[in-house]
């Protein structure tokens, strides 16, 4: 026998190849849609920018800027929750020119944020 069969040992088929070629060639073909000279690859990105369609539209930012990442690494503990917020959101949270970042309870007490801060 000759190993795993699962494994593909020719590498990806010569006829993807020649498709690839070929759906690159027809994209960079040159058309006129109203009165503009472009590319069939522009006409297709600008139909997803102006589409309805979300799945377009995350299309169209994932090609041009990458994919966010589906995870944030972190080395925080286990179970361990971080909530962030926007200023505006959160204005019992106060930084003070003289002082770390830091929470008031609303009864006029404060409280470091941080366990390091002092």
């Amino acid at each position: 026998m000759a190993g795993d069969v699962r494994i593909n040992r020719r590498g990806r088929p010569k006829n993807f190849d020649a498709f690839r070629e070929l759906c690159q060639k027809i994209c960079h073909e040159r058309v006129t849609l109203d009165g503009e000279v472009m590319t069939r690859l522009e006409v297709i990105l600008r139909d997803w920018a102006g589409s309805k369609d979300a799945q377009k539209q995350i299309a169209l930012v994932q090609y041009g800027y990458g994919k966010p990442p589906d995870k944030i690494e972190t080395n925080l503990p286990p179970r361990t929750v971080v909530r962030l917020h926007w200023a505006h959101e959160r204005p019992d949270l106060l930084q003070h020119a003289d002082g770390p970042i830091i929470a008031v309870n609303g009864e006029g007490t404060r409280r470091p944020l941080l366990a390091d801060a002092d």
